[in-house]
């Protein structure tokens, strides 16, 4: 970010980081990632699998420092870019599965995003598809174990202490974007985006849930009101 600011080059930038997918908690490709609190590992349907935090900063975003839950898939993010780079999305493929979320970013207006395709998987019998706040799920895991919520809460180590807003505030980085922007995260502000942030499952691990995905059952779920699968 120094290096951009100091080129020219930031006051045009976008910078963006994103995942495709969950962490493999347990498994074959067990790592040190948690999903904690959403339920299921990478290879699942479950949100614990398919949703990743992202963070995008560009001066170009008029409604910036913000938390958005709006549903953007990974496919979304060709035609996004390609449009905020001045492309004309019309000359791209038309098959695509991508929508333009640009104008979305940019102005913190609804995602055109109503629906997506989370999988088919034939030989596992299993497949996932979100229609606005619903998810319907059929299907389990070849392995039961991922059919959990699984991985640590990070809550056994006091990340509070170590979460230096001053530091941060005062980092080369967030200097260098702070000659660029029209408004600026004040150091008491990051806190408060971090906790809006923070997904909270109030009933996590304390109530068994009530659709019998082994037994063959079709589940559907309000993800907005229920991000951790488990009612």
């Amino acid at each position: 970010v120094e290096a951009l600011e100091r080129k020219g080059m930031l006051q045009n930038s976008i910078i963006l980081f994103m995942s495709d997918n969950g962490a493999p908690t347990i498994g074959v490709f067990e790592n040190w990632g948690s999903n904690y609190p959403l339920r299921g590992i990478k290879g699942t349907l479950f949100e614990g699998g398919i949703r990743s935090a992202s963070c995008i900063w560009s001066p170009l975003l008029v409604q910036n420092q913000r938390i958005s839950n709006e549903l953007i898939h990974i496919t979304d993010w060709l035609p996004t870019l390609y449009s905020a780079a001045g492309g004309d999305i019309s000359l791209l493929d038309p098959n695509i599965d991508g929508l333009d979320q640009w104008s979305s970013l940019v102005y913190d207006l609804s995602s055109p995003r109503t629906d997506m395709l989370i999988n088919i998987n034939d030989a596992e019998r299993t497949a996932a598809l979100r229609f606005h706040n619903w998810k319907l799920l059929l299907g389990l895991p070849i392995d039961p174990r991922y059919d959990d919520h699984i991985g640590e809460s990070g809550k056994e180590v006091i990340y509070d202490v170590k979460y230096n807003t001053t530091a941060i505030y005062q980092s080369p980085a967030a200097r260098s974007i702070e000659k660029v922007s029209f408004s600026i995260t004040a150091s008491e502000d990051y806190r408060l985006l971090r906790s809006q942030a923070t997904i909270r499952c109030p009933n996590h691990r304390g109530q068994a849930n009530t659709c019998d995905l082994a037994g063959g059952a079709v589940c559907l779920y309000d993800i907005m009101r229920d991000p951790c699968e488990e009612n």
